[in-house]
């Protein structure tokens, strides 16, 4: 049976989108230059390393996405309904760190080294490092098989033995994983090696962005915590 024209829109539509975005946040960037806020995974952010592109994609999905920028901003507004993505975790202070993720249904750890997993993520442990480059999911995440390829590598991690049978490691090196996700009743942990697949640069390549969406849009409210320097 051939497509029908809906059917193609919707096949389309989402790369197109990405696009659009990509396209108009690189234009705010070549037209503000240095006025604009830049930053590694800051979502108001438009140079290459930014997320201000995925940012306005989880919006257009119907995320509200909130920026905050202290610990105690982020343990104020997460809750059930809401994925929280902590974008420097080493940088939490550490007194906070094990109160973090006890509210929101999803938390989310960029890059985290052993000294923020040992409160953050007391079960994940990082073991190595791989190249960041295009890998395949090769694991059963609906999230990280949807998207497919993706930028991933970076930090490799590990999981505890008694918390193998809640988790799953993807886009793999020698067994180890740079993305794991970790389930405990109702809420579920993620951690990512590497923040390569958000950032404005490469969100458009392979399947970053499916892989972004649907591991940040999957609640209606996305707390996103840049950890003050």
């Amino acid at each position: 049976m051939d497509p029908t024209g809906a059917q193609i829109w919707r096949a389309f539509r989402l790369p197109l989108l990405i696009a659009l975005v990509i396209v108009l946040v690189g234009g705010v960037l070549g037209y503000f230059g240095s006025r604009q806020r830049q930053g590694l995974l800051d979502p108001e952010a438009v140079d290459g390393g930014g997320s201000r592109a995925l940012a306005r994609l989880l919006k257009h999905q119907g995320v509200k996405v909130e920026v905050v920028r202290t610990a105690d901003q982020a343990l104020a507004r997460a809750g059930d309904d809401t994925t929280l993505l902590v974008a420097f975790p080493d940088l939490v202070p550490q007194d906070t760190r094990a109160r973090l993720g006890r509210d929101a249904a999803t938390v989310v750890l960029i890059e985290p080294g052993n000294r923020a997993l040992a409160g953050l993520a007391p079960d994940v442990s990082a073991v190595g490092q791989a190249f960041v480059e295009d890998r395949d999911p090769d694991c059963a995440l609906p999230a990280a098989r949807a998207a497919g390829r993706a930028l991933m590598g970076g930090l490799l991690y590990d999981v505890s033995a008694k918390a193998e049978g809640r988790a799953e490691l993807c886009y793999r090196e020698k067994g180890h994983g740079s993305l794991v996700r970790l389930t405990e009743g109702d809420r579920e942990l993620v951690v990512l090696g590497t923040p390569q697949p958000l950032v404005n640069r490469h969100l458009a390549e392979e399947g970053n962005a499916a892989l972004a969406l649907r591991l940040l849009g999957q609640h209606p409210r996305l707390v996103w915590y840049v950890p003050s320097v």
